[in-house]
């Protein structure tokens, strides 16, 4: 392996993609369409990502748009009784399908939406595995 080869390739492909860290919304943005045309480009050609050659671009690209996201997003000021019932009404899900999927016992969700019981831990972690998100938010 010749270190100073591997060293001068990879320095020629951010300049060439045009890929770096954002340094504005737009950048943000441009990263954002250049994931989806990744998502396109393997859907056209039926790969998953983990299987395709752009696998080290998408990881890239994904790590600096998530960075982005996380110096420049608004901070949650919900509460967590309203997070949860804000991502089970964009979801339209049932408190009975919560409790079919093994969330937890129907009764204890409502107990939590009406603000009766705090979300413990143990649910907080269900919560944001279920709904793909931060355990923080419901805590």
């Amino acid at each position: 392996m010749n270190t100073n080869q591997i060293i001068k390739s990879w320095q020629a492909i951010p300049v060439q993609a045009r890929v770096k860290r954002p340094g504005s919304e737009h950048e943000y943005e441009q990263l954002l369409e250049l994931l989806d045309q990744i998502t396109d480009e393997l859907a056209v050609r039926g790969e998953s990502i983990e299987n395709s050659p752009l696998n080290a671009l998408f990881d890239l690209v994904s790590a600096y748009a998530l960075e982005w996201e996380a110096a420049n997003e608004d901070p949650i000021t919900a509460s967590p009784r309203e997070v949860l019932q804000q991502l089970i009404t964009e979801n339209q899900l049932s408190l009975k399908q919560l409790e079919r999927e093994g969330i937890a016992k129907q009764p204890l969700l409502s107990a939590v939406l009406s603000g009766q019981r705090q979300i413990s831990k143990a649910l907080a972690l269900k919560l944001a595995q279920r709904f793909h998100t931060r355990v923080e938010l419901f805590l």
